[in-house]
């Protein structure tokens, strides 16, 4: 067998290897693919936009007694609200993002006794309201209710009881609002650090600074070795800098959003630099020596 038959061989059984091994990859991507989405599409919801990660626990208690059945059922709720007609409020069975029965609070009367309740261990007044979950109730004769058994049986509860010595009510969390929010903050804020900063030494660089001088080379140099420093060591430069630096002049106690800022400012400055002063150098000569011409200066022509 000649030499170029054999070469051919090996590169085809190369090739053949290379091939299983890419599609082996991909068939075990999409599987994983798959398996997450399967288990986690259910719980893909608008709540998980809307909602904050932490849930506000409410805890509270009614003083008095009801002893009338005054509310009537609003037209509007579905036969799987079940309405209390001592309380005026309507409770329905739901699930939570991670498919978990829990007890919705659907509708509060405005004069429903539950819409002023007195807080726990606090000087104030608390209101249930829509959406909040219903977590345990305490009746005066000590019975309790928890959530786990259903919005009928709570109702049922109600409507039999006059007395409420602790009710606990929670808002709906495992979230991503604070989260989306917080980060357009901290875009914000890093654009407003770096920008001015980076375009402007681009500017410096590229339109005022020396041809061919040993500082401004080192700063050249500099800031392209910052490029490939990796993310990590910023990470330690905002830890060790910028969170001591603005909590000693905030009210800020540990990491917040202003050190966070100037540390992705820091890792964005050498990118801003070089893009701005690379578009700098595309401008034409020729329309720097018109500006000259038709009289304006260094600073009218460069902005």
């Amino acid at each position: 067998m000649s030499k170029k038959k054999k070469r051919k061989i090996v590169e085809n059984i190369y090739r053949s290897i290379i091939t299983l091994i890419s599609l082996f990859g991909l068939v075990v991507l999409i599987a994983v693919f798959t398996y997450v989405f399967q288990r986690g599409s259910s719980l893909l919801s608008i709540d998980l936009l809307t909602s904050d990660y932490y849930s506000t626990v409410y805890n509270g208690y009614y003083e008095g007694e009801v002893t009338t059945n005054e509310f009537e059922k609003p037209a509007r709720l579905s036969s799987s609200e079940h309405f209390s007609t001592r309380w005026g409020i309507a409770l329905e069975d739901n699930h939570d993002k991670e498919g978990k029965k829990y007890i919705l609070i659907t509708y509060v009367d405005k004069d429903s006794p539950l819409a002023n309740l007195q807080a726990k261990n606090e000087d104030k007044t608390i209101a249930l309201s829509n959406g909040q979950a219903l977590d345990k109730i305490i009746f005066g004769d000590n019975q309790i209710m928890f959530s786990s058994r259903g919005a009928l049986t709570a109702i049922n509860l109600l409507d039999n009881n006059t007395e409420i010595k602790d009710i606990i009510t929670t808002t709906s969390g495992k979230g991503i609002r604070g989260s989306i929010i917080t980060t357009f903050y901290l875009i914000g804020l890093t654009l407003i650090f770096a920008l001015p900063l980076g375009i402007f030494t681009a500017i410096y660089l590229n339109e005022y600074a020396p041809r061919n001088n040993r500082f401004i080379n080192i700063i050249r140099r500099l800031i392209e070795i910052l490029t490939g420093v990796p993310s990590i060591i910023f990470g330690l430069l905002g830890a060790a800098v910028f969170i001591p630096f603005v909590s000693s002049i905030t009210k800020a106690n540990g990491g917040n959003l202003i050190s966070g800022a100037l540390t992705l400012a820091v890792i964005i400055l050498p990118v801003i630099i070089s893009s701005t002063e690379e578009s700098l150098k595309t401008i034409p000569d020729d329309y720097r020596y018109a500006s000259f011409a038709l009289g304006a200066n260094k600073t009218q022509t460069t902005f």
